[in-house]
């Protein structure tokens, strides 16, 4: 009987094995995968039977076999291999050949191998780092970049604003694709800060699976015209949220009260998506007039269908009908710093954390309005606080969530952290966002 000291080296042996056979598989190199891989399968080696099973769904070196690979990565799974379960969600998913598409079964495997937890941030971490290595930056460095996603997005991290750039410039300037980085300090740095995804994602998910109502009847329901008594009555019927997509500064000077202000000039469908989050909840729009069917689009783009309709006349409907409004005290920076020099001032920064963490105003608070409603306590009740963002945008949403929740005695600075540093208020040592 062998000791469990034993054991370990043996372990070893066979976890390099797997790394080696990996790469050939990487490389194109099928012949030696393969030879490598057969008798670790055989002696039922539960990573290596899920990646023969994933050769023959893939054709990776024979010929693709969807009732071999079925086999294959049953058994994988059989003994532990969580990555298999994952492979067999997405065959039974797509089907092939000789496997027919089983939604059932591919929902069964996507579940069992969530539960298996066969994909970690850090394997998809390393994912992107082969795939960047191997696929991207061997490439010419005058090929011309379009970014995916931009500043702001959910789905990465420090990402630049503009929407064009080189690849050599990028190799140059983007953290991830520094040339003597190792895969260990990549995925280290990558997934260093790296918020979950919103909510709705996975709802967004379900509805690309089960589908969606035409765009045609969104935008025919969504574009209903309801003047200030019918929108009213709306509201109070639907249990609708008032969604105020107009400029942050025309919401300050009057918005119907315990609406939602998130802009059409700022990252709109992102906010929406990470600070309502149930697709299906639904909405009746404030908009600048000519905007209601952007507004609609754009909502839809992310899943939200279920717009009820616009005001009519916008918010100066409203007004004429001589119907209760509200009002968000904004000052410029000027006047904040004015105000910080008379005393201690609560003041509240609702940026991310990694932007607070570069730079931000001395003894303020980080409240990220990503998770605004996590720190709603630790605002003052009977005092005065201070409300910014990098520009404006944000502080003015997090001011329409407090104010819904009944939380009134705030005040927003004007212009964001930009104003306010450019108005000479002592803020901390700068430290490069990339460092973070």
């Amino acid at each position: 009987m062998s000791s469990a000291s034993d054991s370990k080296p043996e372990e070893d042996e066979i976890k390099k094995a797997i790394d080696i056979v990996s790469q050939a598989f990487s490389d194109k190199d099928y012949g030696t995968a393969l030879t490598l891989l057969k008798p670790l399968a055989d002696g039922g080696i539960g990573e290596a039977l899920g990646m023969l099973g994933l050769a023959y769904k893939a054709g990776a070196g024979v010929e693709p076999d969807g009732i071999k690979a079925v086999e294959l990565l049953q058994k994988a799974v059989e003994l532990g291999d969580g990555l298999a379960a994952h492979n067999l969600a997405l065959l039974y998913e797509f089907g092939m050949s000789n496997v027919a598409q089983n939604s059932e079964a591919s929902q069964r495997y996507h579940k069992l191998a969530q539960k298996m937890g066969a994909l970690t941030e850090k394997d998809l971490a390393g994912f992107l780092y082969d795939s960047l290595r191997k696929k991207i930056m061997p490439l010419a460095d005058d090929v011309t970049v379009y970014p995916a996603h931009g500043a702001g997005s959910a789905c990465g991290k420090n990402m630049m604003k503009e929407t064009v750039d080189t690849l050599g410039n990028q190799k140059q300037m983007n953290y991830a694709l520094r040339a003597d980085m190792t895969k260990d300090e990549f995925i280290a740095e990558v997934i260093d800060g790296l918020l979950p995804p919103p909510q709705y994602f996975p709802l967004n998910v379900k509805m690309n699976k089960e589908g969606y109502e035409d765009i045609s009847e969104v935008l025919k329901r969504g574009t209903q015209e309801l003047s200030a008594d019918a929108f009213e009555a709306a509201a109070n019927e639907t249990g609708a949220i008032v969604l105020d997509v107009r400029h942050q500064d025309s919401f300050a000077k009057g918005h119907i009260p315990r609406s939602i202000f998130i802009g059409l000039n700022g990252n709109f469908a992102p906010w929406v998506g990470a600070l309502i989050a149930d697709i299906k909840q639904p909405l009746l729009l404030i908009t600048e007039p000519g905007r209601e069917e952007e507004a609609v689009t754009r909502l839809s783009r992310v899943g939200f269908d279920n717009t009820l309709g616009y005001l009519k006349g916008s918010f100066e409907a409203w007004k004429k009908a001589a119907k209760e409004y509200d009002t968000v005290s904004s000052i410029p920076a000027e006047i904040f710093k004015e105000d910080l020099a008379g005393g201690s001032k609560s003041v509240f920064d609702v940026r991310k954390k990694s932007e607070y963490l570069s730079e931000h105003v001395m003894d303020s608070n980080n409240t990220p309005l990503d998770f605004l409603n996590d720190h709603l306590t630790e605002f003052p009740e009977n005092k005065t606080f201070y409300l910014h963002c990098a520009g404006g945008y944000r502080s003015m949403i997090a001011s329409s969530i407090l104010k819904s929740r009944g939380i009134h005695n705030l005040i927003d600075v004007q212009g964001g952290f930009k104003s306010i540093k450019e108005a000479g208020v002592t803020v901390s040592e700068f430290v490069c966002p990339s460092t973070l």
